[in-house]
This record gives structure tokens, C-alpha cells and sequence, in this order.
């Protein structure tokens, strides 16, 4: 009997033991495990999305900035996300549209259940005295003081600065807030590090079912200091206004020693706004059919027949390789046979341009017979690697989304080099390709790669000679200060610059059409694009132009005029 009482009084003291020591255990040793489990389920963390820096212009103009407002977010853990939105819905009398937006949003980040839902931003006085009034039947909602950002001239800076708007899955996965306005396009997204501060934390603590009862302590974000950028806004709006009468058409000015680029619109535009909370989808499907196609960044992703601008490429091959000089002439009776098939120079229905005495004089005339002589005594090969070096077909430098435009690698027939000689047939260039070659033949032979933040410049030195260099500057001089140049009616009196026209078809057209005049009768959008490139003042050029008119029909009517007001606001400001 004593025995037995023994054992059991032993089995109990050693159960003590046991659970004293589990208990030492859990709450000594294993204390900061289960503490830190405790304000996982007791404490939730939110990050809050930094303060996104300005964009500047060149003289300190804001292009992009950011003021504060005030936004709605749900706190999605509770779970009753649809009632609270039906809510939410019925006293801000928010659309089913923006409901939809929202429900999608929600559903398909689900994964973030921890971080708020943006609801709306930019909320009314009037809208949060009504959401305060809610408070204690929508417990979990954030009213929370925020940044919106605002675009100057948004339709005329879109297209290089981009826009913010909601972070997709793929951003999401790398970290980014779900509630957190991301850049999706142009500069606002490739100089997202510089323009994104530190985020800042608030610490909240719910109940067992999740309901916020109080904020334990809020670590404020950081701004981020502003990007100043090369352009100037008074001359980005100048264009702006120049280009108004056209449909489509697009402007770069590049400032030619050092590539900062100091002017870019691309017409049409969009409102950059439109995305900032998701875009919707009657809006997207308006901008998407748009028959001109504003979502295009006509300067960088435009893929365009150089046309005659091509022309400088041609006769530089050609002097490079020795088959020609400065003075060598042809004579243009306004056609060019080869074969059985005629090539006719676009001056064919005035009998052709007679004796063309030199380069100059070909390059001021802008003459297709002297340039179908000059292309097939240089050669396939010749043009093609000088057109390299000049960029044509490689990226520019700049940070935003580019077409390379394209080369050909092979010779197919002697027709083929013929329409190559003046940039037409499978030859594609970008209008910032463009503008840099003419910045290497304005400076030097240095191509620059071209920029919109200061950088150290890493110029190439192209190695071509100052006699041939100069040799296009004068054609270059001669097709707009003197009689019988193609951009002649466009010379500005005090302000010498150069250039060279350009018209590039679209659509081949019939000998009939040619007999009458090509533009007879032809649709809008089968009419030629008209081109110039230009450089000033000629002396010592500080500045390189390229403009581009979709469907303008004439370089030297439509093109050269616009480079002419857009020199004369340089000359004068």
C-alpha cells in the first residue's frame, strides 16, 4: 500500500516537473518565437508608398510633379470586402464601372491580403465628412493623406515622360504595393530608382477576427529628390503649338555637340491621367482604334522611309570610297534606265534638272538621277556600312522604348540599290536616328548618343574626313539659302541653318498617277510623308532638327517651314 502511494506521489512530482519545465521552456527559451507569433497574429504591418520625386525641365519648370490630396483604401483582411465595397459604393455614388475596376483588383492580387485596397483617390472635402460619418459601421477604412501626380502639357509630354498607373502582377512580384502608383511607360518608368523615395511603415493591431482596434506607431516615408531634364519647356510648348494643324506628326531638337535633347512631341497625344487608377476599358478601346494612332511615340518606335535625307549617307559612301569628288556632275533628263525599267527623278515632269555641276548642287536640288549615279558607282556595301556608322538600325541612347528601324543586309537587283540611293524601299528609320546622324555631321564626324538627363557623353569619332563633312554642309547650306534649293522659301534672313528635304512614299504609285500629279485623287493616308533635317546656325551648329509630317506630301512645303519657325524661336529666345 505505502509502495504504491510512493509511486504515485513520485509519477505526480515528476509530471510537475515535466510541465514546469515545458512551461520554462515555452515562455523562457522559446519566448521571443512565440512573442513574435503572437504580434503576427495581433499586429499588422502596412507599408506606406514613398513620396515620388519631380520632374524638372532644363531651367527648373516642373514637367511632372506630385501634390498632396487625400485617398480612400480597405483594409482587405476582414474578409467582407464585397458588403463594405456595396457600402463604400452607395455613399460615394461611385459607378459599377469603378466598382468592377476595383473587384478586379482586388481578386487578382489576393496575395497581398495584408496591404489596403485602393478604393479611390483624390477624394472631396465632402466625400470624406461623409466616409467620417461611416467610421463606426466600415471600421476598416483608411482615409490617409497621399501624392497625385500631375502632368504639365500632358498631351505634349507624354509620350517621353510616360505615366504612373496600378503595378501589375509582375510588379506586384517584385515587391511593389499593390496601392502604390508605379511608372508604366517612358521616363517615369526607367528612372523609377531615382525617382522613388524609402517606403514608410505603420504598425496596427486587430483583434482575433482581424478588426482594427489602434495604431501602435507610423514611420513616415521619404521624398525623393527631383531628375532635372535637357528640355525646355517654352520650346516643347512652341512646338506644340507649331504642329497643331497636322494630324500626325512629330519634332526632335537635339542639341548637336552633346546630344541632350531639348524638344520631343509626338502628335497626337493622350492624357496621361486616364491610367493613374486603371484606364478604362471604353477609354483604352478609344485610344487603342484611334486612326492616328496616339499611343504611338512616333520619334522613337516610328519606323519611316528617310526619304531624300538618306541622300547625305549616299554621297558620303561615295567620297569615302574615292569613285567621286565634291565637283563631280551628271545630267538628269528626269529619268534613269536601267534595264528595261525607268527610275524617274521626282523632277521628271520638267524635263529633269539638266546638268547638276555638284554634290552641293545635288544636295540643294535634292536630284535622284545624281544620286541613282552616285549609288551604284559607290556600291551596296559601301552604303550600307557608312549608314551603319551613322546609327542608322542601332539604338540612340535614350532611356525610353526605341525601334532600331532596318537596314537590308543583301543586294537583291540594281533597282534595289537605286531605291535605297534615295531612301525608299526596305531602308526604316526613326526620326531620333535621324537627328543624330545629323548631330555627327554637324560636329565633326562625332556620333553622341542622345539623352534626356545629363550624363558624361561617350561620343564615337567616326573617323570621316573634314573635306567631305564640309562637302554636305554646303548642300546642306545651299538647299535653304539659295535660289533653286528646295527649302529656299523657308531661309530666315538673320539666322543662317541648313538642312535637307525629304518626301517618302507610302504607297507605290501607278504612270498615270505620276502623269497628273501624285496627289490627285489619292486618300490621306496614301499621300507621301514629308521630312526635314536640319542643323544651325551653319557657322558652328548648336542645334540638330529632324520633323516629320504623316501624310504631309511635301518635305520643302510642309517640313521645312515648321524647322523654320521652331530656328527662328532658337534664334530668339
Amino acid at each position: 500500500m505505502q509502495g504504491r502511494f510512493l509511486f504515485l506521489l513520485f509519477s505526480q512530482v515528476i509530471v510537475f516537473i515535466c510541465l514546469i519545465g515545458r512551461l520554462f521552456y515555452l515562455q523562457v527559451i522559446e519566448h521571443s518565437y512565440y512573442k513574435t507569433l503572437s504580434d503576427h497574429n495581433r499586429i499588422r504591418t502596412r507599408f506606406i508608398p514613398p513620396y515620388r520625386g519631380d520632374i524638372l525641365d532644363a531651367i527648373g519648370n516642373p514637367l511632372a510633379f506630385s501634390i498632396p490630396h487625400y485617398r480612400l483604401l480597405l483594409r482587405t483582411h476582414s474578409g467582407a470586402i464585397l458588403q463594405d465595397l456595396f457600402h463604400i459604393q452607395m455613399i460615394l455614388k461611385m459607378s459599377k464601372e469603378e466598382i468592377d475596376v476595383i473587384k478586379d483588383s482586388f481578386y487578382t492580387r489576393k496575395y497581398h491580403k495584408d496591404q489596403p485596397l485602393l478604393i479611390k483617390d483624390n477624394l472631396l472635402f465632402g466625400d470624406i465628412c461623409k466616409l467620417s460619418i461611416q467610421t463606426p459601421f466600415l471600421s476598416e477604412l483608411i482615409i490617409e493623406k497621399s501624392y497625385q501626380r500631375i502632368y504639365t502639357s500632358s498631351q505634349s509630354l507624354v509620350h517621353f515622360l510616360g505615366y504612373v498607373g496600378m503595378p501589375s502582377r509582375k510588379d506586384l512580384d517584385r515587391g511593389i504595393l499593390p496601392q502604390e502608383l508605379i511608372g508604366k511607360s517612358g521616363l517615369e518608368k526607367s528612372c523609377y530608382d531615382q525617382l522613388v523615395g524609402h517606403y514608410g511603415i505603420e504598425e496596427v493591431e486587430v483583434n482575433a477576427k482581424g478588426v482594427f482596434q489602434r495604431t501602435i506607431r507610423i514611420i513616415y516615408p521619404t521624398f525623393s529628390p527631383s531628375i532635372q531634364l535637357s528640355i525646355d519647356l517654352r520650346l516643347q510648348q512652341e512646338i506644340d503649338h507649331i504642329l497643331e494643324p497636322f494630324r500626325a506628326a512629330a519634332c526632335v531638337v537635339v542639341k548637336a555637340k552633346t546630344g541632350d535633347i531639348v524638344a520631343f512631341v509626338s502628335k497626337p497625344g493622350y492624357n496621361a491621367n486616364l491610367f493613374k487608377n486603371g484606364i478604362l476599358h471604353k477609354d483604352w478601346k478609344e485610344l487603342l482604334n484611334h486612326p492616328d494612332k496616339p499611343l504611338l511615340n512616333r520619334l522613337s518606335m516610328g519606323s519611316y522611309s528617310p526619304g531624300s535625307t538618306f541622300k547625305m549617307i549616299v554621297a558620303l559612301a561615295a567620297l569615302d570610297k574615292g569613285v567621286i569628288q565634291s565637283h563631280t556632275s551628271f545630267y538628269c533628263p528626269g529619268y534613269y534606265d536601267v534595264g528595261s525599267h525607268r527610275f524617274h527623278c521626282w523632277a521628271h515632269k520638267k524635263g529633269g534638272h539638266g546638268y547638276v555641276s555638284s554634290i552641293k548642287d545635288a544636295l540643294a536640288k535634292s536630284c535622284d538621277v545624281y544620286f541613282y549615279h552616285v549609288s551604284m558607282m559607290a556600291g551596296f556595301e559601301a552604303i550600307i556600312q557608312m549608314a551603319k556608322k551613322f546609327g542608322l538600325s542601332k539604338e540612340t541612347g535614350v532611356n525610353i522604348p526605341q525601334r532600331l528601324g532596318h537596314l537590308p543586309s543583301k543586294k537583291k537587283s540594281p533597282g534595289h540599290v537605286l531605291n535605297i540611293a534615295i531612301g525608299q524601299g526596305d531602308i526604316l528609320s526613326t526620326p531620333l536616328q535621324l537627328v543624330r546622324m545629323m548631330c555627327a555631321l554637324s560636329n565633326g564626324g562625332y556620333l553622341v548618343p542622345l539623352h534626356f538627363t545629363p550624363e558624361k557623353i561617350t561620343s564615337v569619332y567616326l573617323g570621316l574626313s573634314k573635306k567631305h563633312l564640309d562637302t554636305i554642309k554646303d548642300g546642306l547650306y545651299s538647299c535653304v539659302n539659295e535660289v533653286g534649293g528646295t527649302a529656299f522659301s523657308s531661309k530666315i534672313n538673320d539666322y543662317v541653318f541648313g538642312g535637307k528635304t525629304g518626301s517618302t512614299q507610302v504607297k507605290r504609285i501607278t504612270h498615270q498617277q505620276r502623269l497628273v500629279g501624285q496627289t490627285q485623287h489619292i486618300a490621306y493616308e496614301h499621300k507621301d510623308h514629308a521630312l526635314f533635317v536640319g542643323m544651325g546656325p551653319m557657322a558652328d551648329p548648336e542645334f540638330c532638327v529632324c520633323v516629320i509630317v504623316e501624310h504631309g506630301e511635301s518635305g520643302a512645303k510642309v517640313a521645312a517651314p515648321i524647322a523654320q519657325k521652331i530656328f527662328n524661336f532658337l534664334k530668339n529666345n
